[in-house]
């Protein structure tokens, strides 16, 4: 998704996770799988459509809703997959546009732009990210597990513990399908920010508490790339305003998906 910091509904990330062995299942992530390790070529181009919403209800307050989309083109540089290098655009609805030159260091891991990096905090985005899912080795196997420890607040979570599952497989053409299921306690990158919340006709900016978070979510990677990723987060939450403190719950769901190629050429500068 989008790099650049938004409102309170749209800033981007993924988060830091470090995988653990369960069962026959082992995480290290410097062997590459060959559903899960990019296999780009160089000049090669494609795009997703991205989308996030964000529910919040309770009362002594009107529901408050939010919508976020957009679509991010990426033309291949460097195809490395322990770090590829993208040029990026995303002319995002209502935002300014993004065009940046983006290395996904250390594996997908790191983003780097003009020579800085930072954690790769995403929800979801171009390629394959073991930060978030580990990297299992040897064959993968319809219903096999694996347990992913979260160190630090991502995108629209907290820090905790997922466990990722297979769904799926095709092996003809590299596609697998993983579930996550995961929960945690604590703040998530878009917090921070104001939520503007209607109280008794007069808007009013609240800043938002999290509870314990839960979250599922379903991802078809195809030989590293993101085909298509969606994920539910609920918790309950804690509005402090100036009209008072109420109590709520907030859903946040987010959805990507990579764009037909079929007479798709890399936007123009």
């Amino acid at each position: 998704m989008h790099r650049f910091v938004r409102s309170y509904v749209l800033p981007t990330g993924l988060c830091i996770a470090t995988a653990l062995s369960i069962g026959a299942a082992t995480a290290d992530t410097a062997i590459a799988n060959p559903y899960l390790t990019p296999q780009l070529h160089k000049d090669q181009v494609f795009a997703d459509v991205f989308s996030k919403a964000v529910e919040v209800h309770g009362e002594g307050f009107d529901p408050y809703a939010g919508r976020y989309s957009g679509t991010e083109a990426y033309k291949v540089m460097d195809p490395d997959p322990s770090k590829p290098m993208f040029d990026t655009k995303s002319p995002a609805f209502d935002k300014a546009d993004y065009h940046a030159i983006a290395t996904l260091a250390d594996g997908g891991q790191d983003w780097c732009e003009q020579g800085k990096c930072s954690v790769n905090r995403q929800t979801s985005g171009p390629i394959f990210n073991p930060l978030l899912w580990g990297m299992p080795t040897g064959e993968l196997k319809v219903g096999q597990t694996w347990q992913v420890k979260v160190t630090e607040p991502w995108e629209i979570g907290p820090a905790g513990s997922e466990t990722v599952r297979v769904v799926s497989l095709d092996t003809g053409d590299g596609i697998v399908t993983l579930e996550r299921d995961g929960s945690g306690t604590g703040t998530s990158q878009d917090d921070g920010r104001k939520l503007p919340i209607m109280v008794q006709g007069k808007k009013v900016q609240a800043t938002v508490t999290a509870g314990a978070s839960t979250w599922s979510g379903l991802t078809t990677i195809q030989r590293g790339l993101i085909l298509n990723d969606e994920i539910l987060i609920r918790r309950p939450v804690t509005l402090q305003t100036e009209a008072g403190t109420f109590s709520g719950e907030e859903t946040v769901y987010t959805l990507l998906n990579l764009m037909p190629m079929t007479g798709f050429s890399y936007p123009a500068a």
